[in-house]
């Protein structure tokens, strides 16, 4: 189906975003043009740098440049690098190599010596379960159970009939009709036992009345290992039981098939060792032995393979262990499993164990061993001079790739690599090419991201020019048709009930208008209101495969509807309606960003919708309050009027007339004319009382005459001797003036100093320009360190490949073995067989090629680290020539602040001709301070006077402070 996953609206957080994507592109034009600056004066200063000598922070004692020694340079340093980088992920790759081979082979051979003990469960499950369905066989033979058909048939017959089924192949040796007391009544030719009655297998038959199996052990007739099964016989007719058959099967003939298929499987998988197979009973004997230790029948398994039987006995299920012979003292490679029951019918508790000799299945391992360990030497030494040869000769290309990345970073975007070969230095080169050019799409797409947000903002202020809820949907729905060109854009609206009404429409000419339609959609307002009320936004490609309802197919064929785009239109935290855009002529496959720009634009729909209605509310708000500003304003001019009718009756207490009176009437007016009438009387008191206070004023003043004019005396000689101190105040001017001038000749001083000083801030400023140099040195070193890490991922993922060939090859090997031998002599499956195991060999040369391909780009990416440290080493000499500057301009300030420290003696000088004028002026201060004694007396005496004129004007201001009246009644 071609439907589209739902996608989420989440408006806020998409405002955010285009708010965060904002600033991250100012951001990045200002750290853009941060590192031009910093780029620019960087090569400003490697220039200087170049120009002038370099000079050690130490000095040699004896006078003479002490020569490096051979092993100190940088060549040696570098190839040795270069050597120890090149070599040692080898190293470690040739003992991974090893490590995994090993592992996954020991794997190999544990999993199919394990599959091979399950087969051999097997194999003895299945022919127990032939012993038992044989055994059932013999028992329903007519010619022991149907009465008629045994008394017809002679003992010879029966005798001749069960010699064919031993002579059959099946394994077994003897086959006897027991009656019910034991006695023998017919069996195969061979040695007699006269009766069974005592024997447990015969009573168990009888006792169970169903077949049993014995575990194998000793035959008293024979003194094999063997396997009994017996089964009673019972009359069809009657159902009871009138006898018992027992087989006996010897063990050795199981052994001899096992022993066939191993050795039929050691000679078909050539190298891989012979295995050897065991199997004991439940008491831990031995009873299934190969033909070479046939000595082990009969013996406890604990004596020859002690852990693995320990372990099956702890924990019955497959597994695999390494253990010794007790008797041969040889390891084995042992994988054991159990065997619980036979056929699912009868418990046995038996196990089996197959059993390899460890030299010779891990022979070929040693051989890898080997191989590996050469070629892994041969490998590092050809690594090592490898890298001593290119360690310089790939120097100059990756400073040319240096040389274009910083251009790159200039903001040079058109800046290319001339590539030439097809080696890694080439492809870093291409690379750098490829970089460019996706950083010039990326400026492409940044411009295509600006324009979508032009649109966008267009869009949203047309949608806002409008406050009216009509032409914002009308202006949004032809906006965005137009811009996403669909067939149809409306906007569903929608009812407390759900019922629907498009309420804008934007329609291509030829296509059925919906406007004003009434739509009532029940499928709806149970599938999706929920939805989106939550803000989902959906884009359907195809409605016919979207996974839609009939009913709402239906709803939107009857419009021509193909594909749609739908987005919740949320006013006030409300679901209003949805915006929906129609394609009608065919299906189409809404892309993300036309989806966005959808989502975003029915936000700010809704965001419209809210300003505007939000405007309504404050226009509505404004009327009412223009209504109550009416009535207050009614209100105001009837109290103006009868205010104006209170100032005219009182209007002669403005000119001095305390006689006149207001009328009082009802309400606030009345009040306050009262209240004004009981204002005029209390001033007429006070007017009273003032007339008084003045006069005695002027009584006090006319007193205290004589005493002003003394006082005016003292006065004069004050004035005197303040002229004296005038002129010594002069001599301390010109002091303070020479002063002043050396203070003028330490500021110059001073502003040397500080040029001085700036020149040494330039110094440290150069120094760590070099120290940030430095860093981006050593995080270019960083980098090329990661790129040595990717190339070591690709040789593990090529030893990956090498270790799933190297199985599929050890498969391969087994399955050709298998086919040849099935084959026999003509051969021909071994040879397609044959076939595929070259290509695989084919396979693993490649992919030892390629890892040597990516041996060498390690090597590249080495010198590339052994350049960048280079870079580095010359950055710090630069920086200490900075730190040399520096030190010198420091010198000259220390200088300066020596002359800064003679002109502070001189005004120190002048200071003192300072403390002697002011000595004079102190002397002068006091002659005043006489002079002001006698002042002071008198002053005493106005003062008493001016106290009591204080209390009459006091009573003065209490009473006229808060009226105005005139001066007659």
């Amino acid at each position: 189906m071609n439907t589209r996953p739902k996608r989420e609206s989440k408006t806020d957080r998409q405002r955010q975003d285009a708010g965060a994507d904002n600033f991250k592109a100012g951001g990045s034009n200002k750290a853009k043009n941060s590192n031009d600056k910093s780029q620019g004066a960087t090569k400003s200063k490697l220039t200087q740098s170049n120009s002038q000598p370099v000079q050690t922070g130490t000095r040699p004692k004896s006078g003479t440049t002490k020569s490096p020694q051979w092993w100190q340079g940088l060549r040696i340093k570098a190839t040795l690098s270069a050597i120890a980088v090149s070599t040692i992920p080898i190293l470690v790759l040739g003992v991974t190599a090893y490590y995994l081979t090993n592992k996954n082979i020991t794997q190999n051979i544990t999993e199919q010596q394990q599959a091979r003990v399950i087969s051999l469960t097997n194999s003895l499950d299945r022919f127990m379960l032939g012993r038992y369905q044989d055994i059932q066989t013999l028992a329903g033979m007519s010619i022991f159970s149907t009465s008629q058909v045994r008394r017809l048939t002679s003992d010879t017959a029966k005798q001749a009939v069960l010699d064919r089924y031993v002579k059959n192949g099946q394994g077994y040796d003897s086959l006897v009709f027991i009656n019910l007391k034991g006695d023998v009544i017919v069996q195969s030719s061979g040695q007699v036992i006269t009766n069974y009655s005592k024997i447990d297998y015969f009573q168990a038959a009888l006792k169970s009345n169903r077949p049993v199996i014995t575990p194998p052990r000793k035959s008293l007739a024979t003194g094999d290992f063997s396997i009994f099964a017996a089964a009673p016989v019972k009359d069809p007719d009657t159902g009871e039981t009138i006898g018992v058959v027992r087989s006996r099967t010897p063990v050795k003939y199981f052994n001899q098939i096992l022993q066939n298929q191993a050795e039929e499987l050691s000679q078909s998988i050539n190298g891989f060792g012979r295995e050897e197979y065991f199997a004991f009973n439940d008491r831990g004997k031995i009873f299934i032995a190969p033909a070479s230790h046939t000595e082990y029948l009969g013996r406890d398994v604990k004596t020859i393979f002690p852990q693995a039987a320990a372990r099956l006995q702890a924990a019955p299920t497959v597994g695999s262990v390494v253990d010794f012979d007790r008797v041969e003292r040889d390891e084995y490679q042992i994988s054991y499993a159990p065997l619980k029951e036979v056929g699912g019918v009868t418990q046995v508790n038996w196990g089996a164990i197959v059993a390899q000799p460890k030299d010779e299945i891990f022979a070929g391992l040693r051989e890898t061993l080997l191989t590996v360990s050469a070629l892994t030497a041969a490998t590092v030494l050809i690594a090592g001079a490898i890298a001593a040869i290119l360690v310089n000769r790939s120097l100059r290309p990756i400073v040319n790739a240096s040389k274009a990345v910083r251009k790159l970073g200039q903001g040079q975007l058109d800046t290319r690599i001339a590539v030439s070969g097809d080696d890694e230095v080439a492809a870093l080169g291409t690379n750098i090419n490829l970089m460019a050019e996706k950083l010039q799409a990326q400026i492409e797409q940044q411009q295509d991201v600006a324009e979508r947000a032009n649109l966008f903002a267009d869009i949203t202020l047309r949608i806002r020019q409008s406050l009216n809820f009509k032409d914002i949907l009308n202006t949004a729905v032809k906006e965005i048709r137009r811009v996403l060109k669909a067939e149809r854009v409306i906007v569903y609206g929608f009812d407390a009930n759900w019922k629907g009404k498009i309420l804008a429409e934007a329609v291509t000419s030829g296509w059925t208008q919906t406007l004003d339609r009434e739509i009532e959609d029940t499928c709806f307002r149970e599938g999706y209101g929920q939805q989106y009320r939550e803000g989902r936004v959906r884009a359907i490609d195809n409605i016919h495969q979207a996974g839609l309802s009939a009913c709402h197919i239906k709803q939107l064929e009857k419009f021509e509807v193909k594909a749609k785009l739908v987005a919740p239109i949320i006013k006030d935290n409300e679901l209003l309606g949805l915006l929906i855009a129609h394609q009608c002529s065919k299906p189409r496959v809404w892309l993300q960003p036309e989806i966005d720009l959808f989502t975003q634009l029915t936000t700010q729909i809704g965001f419209a919708l809210d300003q505007a209605s939000l405007l309504e509310q404050v226009e509505k708000a404004r009327q009412k309050a223009e209504v109550i500003s009416q009535e207050q304003r009614q209100q105001k001019e009837l109290l103006q009027h009868r205010l104006v009718e209170l100032l005219t009756q009182i209007e002669g207490a403005a000119s001095g007339d305390l006689t006149v009176r207001a009328n009082v009437t009802a309400g606030e007016i009345g009040t306050i004319a009262d209240f004004f009438n009981t204002i005029i009387e209390s001033l007429r008191q006070l007017v009273t009382q003032v007339k008084k206070a003045a006069g005695q004023v002027n009584i006090s003043v006319d007193e205290n005459a004589g005493a002003i004019r003394e006082l005016a005396d003292e006065a004069l000689k004050q004035a005197q001797e303040i002229n004296r101190t005038l002129d010594s105040v002069e001599q301390m001017t010109l002091s303070i003036q020479a002063v002043a001038g050396s203070a003028n000749q330490a500021a110059e001083v001073a502003r040397t100093a500080f040029t001085t000083a700036e020149a040494g801030g330039l110094a440290m400023d150069r120094t760590v320009d070099s120290i940030v140099n430095l860093r981006d040195t050593v995080t270019e070193a960083a980098t090329q360190v990661k790129l040595l890490g990717a190339s070591t991922q690709q040789i593990s993922k090529v030893v990956s490949l090498i270790n799933q060939i190297a199985l599929q090859t050890n498969v391969l090997a087994i399955n050709a073995s298998i086919e040849a031998s099935r084959a026999g002599e003509a051969g021909r499956g071994f040879t397609v067989v044959a076939e595929e195991i070259g290509q695989l060999a084919s396979k693993s040369a490649a992919a030892t090629k390629e890892i040597e391909q990516i041996v060498e780009s390690i090597q590249l990416e080495t010198n590339k680290v052994v350049r960048s440290m280079e870079l580095g080493n010359n950055q710090v000499i630069e920086g200490a020539n900075f730190v040399e500057d520096s030190k010198q301009s420091l010198g000259r300030i220390l200088e300066e602040s020596h002359q800064i420290y003679q002109l502070v003696q001189s005004i120190s000088s002048a200071t003192v001709s300072q403390a002697q004028t002011a000595q004079a002026v102190t002397n002068l201060m006091k002659e005043i301070a006489t002079a002001s004694e006698g002042t002071s007396e008198y002053s005493r005496q106005i003062s008493n006077s001016l106290e009591r004129t204080v209390e009459v004007a006091q009573q003065l201001q209490v009473s006229v402070g808060t009226f105005k009246v005139g001066d007659k009644e």
